[in-house]
């Protein structure tokens, strides 16, 4: 693991973007746009990317509690923030999953 230290210009500038700026929220969702369309190709292939797609958010929500486990929470407010943004990480990735997979139930249940 690679540690980094601020300069006091670095935290200037943090703290003028933290504060002076609104965050952009970005909605271009590679994966979903492929959803959109995978009335596109035959239904044992969508199939496989849905399972693909619940599978690839469950390895993802374990590397993330892995990151959990090996972290002192408890070293400053960067760490306590940190842990807030990994827990949206990790909440996130649950969703993915869950989704996918009742995604995979609708398709499966309509091509059996």
């Amino acid at each position: 693991r690679k540690e980094y230290t601020a300069t006091d210009a670095g935290r200037r500038e943090l703290r003028r973007w933290l504060t002076d700026t609104s965050p952009r929220i970005v909605n271009r969702d590679e994966s979903m746009l492929r959803v959109f369309f995978l009335g596109q190709i035959e239904p044992a292939q969508a199939a496989d990317y849905l399972r693909e797609q619940a599978e690839d958010a469950r390895w993802r929500h374990g590397e993330l509690v892995s990151l959990e486990n090996s972290m002192d929470w408890t070293q400053d407010t960067l760490a306590e923030f940190g842990r807030l943004a990994l827990e949206f990480g990790q909440r996130y990735m649950v969703m993915r999953r869950e989704w996918a997979e009742w995604a995979l139930d609708q398709l499966e249940s309509r091509n059996p």
